[in-house]
């Protein structure tokens, strides 16, 4: 059931406000060398695949040392040894 609600300005009905639902800022890198994508931050975690040199990736954010890409893998940053903005 969908609640209605009455404007105290002008007497119509209207719909309660959706949230905001904000989309995670994406920003880009190239990869400076061959790296493995791991599937948590961390050189013991287990390795997902390979990407190789040149390729750019989505990524959310950087965490301690790793760049956390936009499918929710990692791949080793310290501080742009490995890649670098684009």
């Amino acid at each position: 059931m969908v609640k209605s609600f009455r404007s105290k300005q002008d007497g119509r009905e209207a719909k309660p406000k959706q949230p905001v639902v904000e989309e995670p800022k994406v920003e880009m890198y190239r990869l400076k060398s061959l790296m493995n994508v791991r599937k948590k931050p961390s050189m013991n975690a287990q390795i997902l695949g390979t990407r190789a040199r040149g390729t750019v990736v989505r990524v959310l954010g950087v965490e301690d040392g790793w760049l956390h890409l936009a499918d929710d893998t990692f791949i080793l940053y310290q501080s742009g040894r490995f890649a670098e903005k684009e």
